[in-house]
């Protein structure tokens, strides 16, 4: 079996969209050449998402759920939350069967009212499929 790219470019008329009855949207696009899945998906939340006629519900939640749970303490929660990270990813498809991944983590955390670094990463990873 030899590879070879698509016959058609990746365009709107290759792409299909789907609405789910619970709203989730799915973005499909085949591609035949690769046996592989990719999924992504995102999350909107946050008090951009209030209705109108709900407006603070996000604020309200996150006071809620700092007071504590039947599971955790107020402690145990600030804990977990008190952090800022970021992840950045580089992917680069050198062959249609081959890509290469560059990953940096970084996450910082507050303790006592100062910023301390908590980790740091530099990840890579070479993927290439063999057909046989």
């Amino acid at each position: 079996m030899t590879d070879r790219l698509p016959d058609t470019p990746i365009g709107p008329h290759t792409i299909q969209r789907f609405t789910l009855s619970n709203g989730i949207k799915l973005i499909v696009h085949e591609n035949h050449v690769s046996p592989s899945v990719v999924v992504r998906g995102h999350l909107w939340a946050g008090a951009i998402k209030d209705p109108l006629e709900k407006m603070g519900l996000a604020h309200f939640t996150a006071a809620a759920v700092r007071r504590g749970t039947a599971t955790r303490t107020y402690q145990e929660i600030n804990e977990l939350t008190e952090s800022v990270g970021a992840n950045t990813r580089v992917r680069w498809t050198f062959h249609p069967l081959g890509d290469l991944f560059v990953v940096y983590n970084h996450n910082i955390s507050e303790w006592s009212n100062q910023w301390q670094l908590e980790s740091n990463q530099l990840l890579v990873k070479l993927q290439y499929s063999l057909r046989m």
